[in-house]
Order: structure tokens, then C-alpha cells, then sequence
């Protein structure tokens, strides 16, 4: 999940969660006290006898009188006794249409009084007693008769009531119910809950969120310290779908690309102490024998002509070598530098190999060397620098003449598509005497020969097979060496 959804999905919990638990607390309130105020209603329309009618009549009464100023909203206008004030209206009003008439006294001096003429016929078959003089309840059908004593301001009220059903404004009595059955108290339980419910809510929310945002940022910090410290084998785990997994799987992908540049700077580093190592033992049997030679003229010691031309076309032989050597040094540093180019263009191998057997013809004459050519590709085309490519096979051919046991040589060239007509295998095999098993892992290593004690550098410089494996990798394929009745060279080219 993403953060922007965690985000909105946080938003709108915080809302729903409250507004759904007062919702079932609301529905858990009305199901646990609609027999307090429903059933009332409920049986006040079937008489107003039985005990919930009464109940509901009584507290309807309580309700509605304790909001009457039984002394100020009872007085009239001095000037029109007979209006009462507009907050008397209303609140007589209000009684009148709730089902209630009344006679209000203070003492023996009668306040208020509203009752019609069956109002008092009732109020006469009540009890025989005097008004106030005693607290009652009677019921006849559907009319109710309550005698009250009121006590306000230290003052004693007696108030007459008639409840008659058929008086009742049903719309008046749905209306004004509910604000007379909620309390203040209930309702500040409910903002309690409510404000409760949010605070929770946005707590467990808030959680959430720090443990979707700090994780994988702690994640990403420690990551990041690691990498500074150089260590660069540390993963990064984080394995969610959200927008720090992306970000996470995108720097362990940068640590992975770091550690392996790092490997191939270290590499490359070791190849070069390697090239030093091994040049400088290479340089130092020609430069001995060139000292050598040198002396020998200086002193005498080539006394004649022809030792002198035998000094002279030895000191231009090792000079050559070391010509070689350094030249041959230079093109592989050359070639493993990680900011050398090739230039690449679509070549077809089939006329790329016929066209070089072709220009090394005198070559093979001259060295007493005869090359087999079979295509099983003819349009098979790659991607190749031909300039380096053909030092490729060259550095093969001169390597089959220089290391032979025989006269002359037999090369073999073979060219197939590889099963997955994805890459092209170009196998170069000789008659040679081959190279032991142990030693085919390091044939492309610098400066290896199979004349491990290096006493024989007239053989090459051990550079040639390094070379042709930097400009195959260099063309994105590969190289490995085989032992079949002499030497093979297996070459694949990724296919265009």
C-alpha cells in the first residue's frame, strides 16, 4: 500500500471510527430505553390508565412545569389584565397542546386557571378534598387529574392538572419530546466518548503511520551509514509496495552497482601491480642480454666482423622483444581502462572471417601454416569493432605458430549459431600439443605461460590470450579455453 493511501485511508478513519462507535452506541441507547419513552407513547394512545401512560402523563408534567414561573409568567398586564405576557402564551400554549389544562393557586388566591367545563366536572368526581390539600393521581378513561404541591422561592403552589389525551398535538408531542429526554449529562457522555474515540483513534493512526514512514527511513539511514563506512555487503531488506520500498530497492541497487565498480576498480588495480610485476621481470632477461652484448663490443670481445653482426642482430632482436612487450602492455592497459570505447558496427561474421583468412594468406604461407574455414552462419550478423576484432584472431593464429612442436600447423575455424539463436560460436582450434587441465583456468591471465619458470620469453610475453579475452568481454561475449587433440578457443558474440 501506498503512503499517499495510508495517508487518506488515516484521514478518513479518524472520522468514521467515531461517528460509527456513537452510532452504535446511539443505537444501543434507543434499543435499551425505547420502553422509557416509546412504550409510554406507545400505551398513552391505548388509555391513559395503565402504568405507562400515567408515567409518561407525569413526566410530561414534571418536564413542562419546572420551566413555568409559577409567579412572574402567571401575571397580567395592568393595563389588559386579561392578556398574558407572550412568555406565559407560549408556555401555557405548549401545556395546552401536550394535553394539560391547569389551575394554579398561591395560597387560597387562584393564579391560573384554564380549565373548560369537563375539565372541572372531572376535577370534582377526583377526590372529595379541598384543592391542594393533598398530593393525588386519579385516572378516568383517558383523562388523568394530578393534584400538586409545588414549593418555589419559599413559596407553596397548589396546581390542579387535567390530562386529557384528546387535547394531545401528536406533531407538538414528537417534537418537543426528544428535547426533554436527552439530558446534559448524556450528552456530554457522548461528546466524551466521541472526543475519546478520536483521540484514540489518531493515536493508533498516528502509530501506524511512524511505523510506515520511521522504518524504513531508519532503514535507509543505516543503509546509508554503511555504505559510508565502505561496506558494501550490507542489504538493504525492506520488502513492502509502497514508496520507500521503491526508494529502498533503488539504493540497494546503487550499493550493488557501487560494490561492483569497486570490484572491477580492484581488479583493475591488481591487473595493472600484475602488468607491472610482470613486465618488469619480462624487461630484465632482454635488457640483461642487451648489457651483455653491449659490453662485449665495448671490450673486444666481439673481435671479428661476423661476431660483431652476431652481437648487433642480437642487441635488434631483444630490443624488438622489448619493443613488443611494451606495445603489447600498453594495448591491454589500454583496452581495460572502464573509459575506452570501441567502435562498434554491424558486421557479418561469416564475410568478417573470409575476408581476414583472405588478407593472412601470405602469413600462413610464409609460417608453413594451412587454415580450415566452415560457416554455419552465413547471415549472422554482430556487433564488432573489426580493428581490434581482427587483433583477435591474429594474436590466435601467432599464438598456434609460436607455441607448436611441429613444422607446420593446422588451424581449424568454425562458425554455428549457439541453441538459444541468441549468440554465434566461433571456435578456433589447433594442432598443437595443447595445455595441462590445471593450467587452461589461467591461459588468459597476463603474463602467463605455460613455462611457469618463465625462462623461455622468446615464447611471447604471456599478453597475446590476455588481450584476445579484454576485446571479446569488451564486445559484451565471452572466451574459454579447451584441450581437443591441441588447443580450442571458444569465442560467443551476442547476435545482432
Amino acid at each position: 500500500m501506498t503512503l499517499k493511501k495510508k495517508i487518506m485511508i488515516s484521514n478518513i478513519m479518524i472520522i468514521v471510527v467515531p461517528v460509527i462507535l456513537l452510532l452504535i452506541l446511539l443505537g444501543i441507547f434507543i434499543h435499551t430505553h425505547s420502553g422509557m419513552y416509546m412504550d409510554p407513547m406507545k400505551d398513552s394512545t391505548h388509555g391513559s390508565g395503565s402504568m405507562y401512560g400515567v408515567q409518561y402523563t407525569l413526566y410530561l408534567y414534571e418536564n413542562l412545569l419546572s420551566d413555568l414561573d409559577l409567579e412572574a409568567d402567571l401575571q397580567s398586564d395592568h393595563d389588559a389584565p386579561d392578556l398574558l405576557y407572550p412568555t406565559q402564551v407560549r408556555k401555557i400554549q405548549e401545556l395546552s397542546e401536550m394535553g394539560f389544562h391547569l389551575q394554579i393557586f398561591s395560597g387560597s388566591e387562584l393564579l391560573f386557571v384554564n380549565m373548560d367545563e369537563n375539565d372541572l366536572r372531572y376535577l370534582e368526581k377526583s377526590t372529595e378534598k379541598a384543592a391542594g390539600s393533598k398530593e393525588s393521581i386519579d385516572c378516568f378513561d383517558d383523562v388523568i387529574i394530578i393534584r400538586d404541591k409545588i414549593e418555589r422561592n419559599h413559596k407553596i403552589y397548589f396546581v390542579n392538572a387535567v390530562y386529557d389525551e384528546k387535547r394531545v398535538n401528536i406533531g407538538m408531542q414528537e417534537s418537543l419530546l426528544p428535547v426533554y429526554t436527552v439530558s446534559p449529562q448524556l450528552l456530554f457522555g457522548f461528546l466524551l466518548i466521541v472526543s475519546a474515540s478520536i483521540i484514540i483513534t489518531g493515536f493508533f493512526l498516528t502509530s501506524w503511520l511512524n511505523r510506515s514512514v520511521i522504518q524504513p527511513l531508519e532503514i535507509l539511514t543505516y543503509g546509508a551509514k554503511e555504505i559510508s563506512d565502505g561496506n558494501l555487503n550490507t542489504q538493504i531488506e525492506y520488502d513492502r509496495c509502497d514508496e520507500f520500498g521503491v526508494v529502498c530497492h533503488e539504493f540497494d541497487q546503487m550499493r550493488i552497482r557501487l560494490r561492483a565498480s569497486e570490484e572491477e576498480r580492484e581488479r583493475y588495480e591488481e591487473k595493472k601491480k600484475n602488468l607491472m610485476i610482470g613486465i618488469s621481470h619480462d624487461l630484465r632477461s632482454p635488457l640483461t642480454s642487451i648489457k651483455g652484448y653491449t659490453e662485449g663490443l665495448r671490450d673486444g670481445i666481439a673481435n671479428t666482423e661476423e661476431k660483431k653482426e652476431r652481437y648487433y642482430h642480437a642487441i635488434l632482436t631483444k630490443t624488438d622483444e622489448m619493443k613488443h612487450l611494451l606495445e603489447s602492455m600498453s594495448l591491454l592497459v589500454r583496452l581495460d581502462h572502464p573509459e575506452y570505447k570501441y567502435r562498434l558496427q554491424k558486421v557479418s561474421i561469416n564475410e568478417f572471417l573470409s575476408q581476414f583468412i583472405s588478407e593472412e594468406a601470405d602469413f600462413a604461407e610464409k609460417n608453413h601454416v594451412m587454415i580450415g574455414y566452415t560457416c554455419h552462419a552465413t547471415d549472422t550478423e554482430v556487433y564488432a569493432d573489426i580493428h581490434e576484432m581482427r587483433r583477435v584472431f591474429v594474436n590466435l593464429i601467432e599464438n598456434a605458430v609460436k607455441y607448436r612442436t611441429k613444422d607446420s600447423s593446422v588451424i581449424q575455424i568454425d562458425v554455428r549459431e549457439n541453441t538459444d539463436s541468441e549468440t554465434v560460436e566461433i571456435r578456433f582450434s589447433d594442432n598443437g600439443p595443447g595445455v595441462d587441465e590445471e593450467q587452461l583456468a589461467y591461459l588468459f591471465d597476463s603474463f602467463f605461460r605455460s613455462d611457469q619458470s618463465r625462462t623461455k620469453p622468446e615464447n611471447g610475453s604471456g599478453l597475446g590470450l590476455a588481450v584476445v579475452k579484454s576485446i571479446v568481454e569488451g564486445h559484451k561475449g565471452s572466451v574459454k579455453a579447451y584441450n581437443d587433440n591441441g588447443l580450442g578457443i571458444l569465442i560467443t558474440l551476442p547476435k545482432v
